[in-house]
């Protein structure tokens, strides 16, 4: 017997509307986790450029200075060949000064020519010592590049050290991120029970149609193409599949397909997201009392689910 009393209508609205409540508190809670995930993923995907960024432009110097270390190590092959031959050339000519001067000693008599000479040689003395002196000099340039090349590469293992840091982070906020979406992206899941003349029930042995609804947010429209499949999936308490299922499909969970029971599907057009969307699940049999779950599905993503309960028809409250 149906008590439709002022009383037991209250009492059933109220315990709808903290129902509604608290889903609502819920999809506001998960919005604002994912929100939250999403800035960070932003912020390190901005990092991970920025020092990519870096570490490029580094490995670019570094090859212009290694090309240059190379070259100037050539030319200093070069100039120590030079520099091996002219102290050859500056030990030979100052031995023959030597000489020069000792037959001037010995005979005292030197000869125009031998003046001569003996200012060449030393004016040539002179030359060799400048080119000396810049060698040297060339040769500390050489020592201050090779110091260089190695501190640009020290800066380079460190840069790269740092990069591959961020990039596990990244790594690791990309799949903290894909759990979240994975895990109830959808919110404000509604439940309503409704009797033959489309009024309100909480009734099992009333219940006709239960109309389930839930809002896609808008951060889904990039997500998801457009008019996609949408699946409803019915259980009981036991995790049983409710009755009235019109088919069975594979859908694609975090790590593997699993297989899904069906109890009602629709074509959503994800391009114009946010929006609500409404399932209508007519009961051709009766359903029997007890507290039941409604899953939301796409092909490769959890929308999220609501549970609610059937009661018995002698229940008052």
């Amino acid at each position: 017997m149906d008590n439709n009393t002022p009383s037991t209508t209250s009492i059933l609205t109220s315990l709808l509307g903290v129902a509604l409540a608290a889903a609502i508190l819920f999809g506001i809670w998960q919005y604002r986790k994912s929100g939250s995930l999403f800035a960070e993923k932003t912020d390190t995907e901005a990092a991970i450029d920025s020092l990519s960024n870096i570490s490029g432009s580094l490995e670019n110097n570094v090859v212009v200075l290694q090309n240059q270390l190379e070259e100037k190590n050539v030319a200093y092959e070069t100039l120590q060949s030079q520099y091996e031959e002219n102290n050859r050339l500056l030990s030979q000519k100052e031995r023959t000064a030597r000489a020069y001067r000792g037959e001037m000693n010995a005979f005292k008599a030197i000869s125009e020519e031998k003046t001569v000479r003996l200012a060449t040689l030393n004016q040539e003395i002179i030359e060799l010592r400048t080119v000396k002196s810049n060698m040297e000099k060339r040769l500390e340039e050489v020592l201050v590049l090779t110091a260089t090349v190695e501190g640009n590469n020290l800066r380079l293992k460190e840069w790269k050290g740092n990069y591959d840091k961020l990039d596990k982070q990244y790594v690791s906020l990309e799949e903290k991120y894909d759990n979240v979406i994975y895990h109830s992206p959808a919110d404000n899941f509604k439940v309503a029970i409704l009797k033959g003349n489309e009024q309100l029930t909480a009734k099992a042995k009333k219940s006709k149609t239960i109309q389930v609804s839930f809002k896609i947010p808008d951060y889904l429209k990039s997500d998801e193409s457009a008019n996609e499949p949408v699946y409803l999936s019915l259980t009981d308490s036991n995790m049983n599949p409710a009755q009235g299922v019109i088919d069975n499909v594979s859908i694609m969970s975090i790590k593997e397909p699993i297989s899904l029971n069906v109890h009602a599907t629709q074509k959503v057009n994800f391009a114009k997201s946010p929006q609500d969307i409404v399932f209508n699940l007519a009961l051709d049999e009766k359903v029997s009392p007890g507290n039941y779950t409604a899953k939301i599905y796409t092909a490769n993503n959890y929308l999220g689910s609501v549970t609610f309960e059937l009661r018995d028809s002698f229940w008052f409250f």
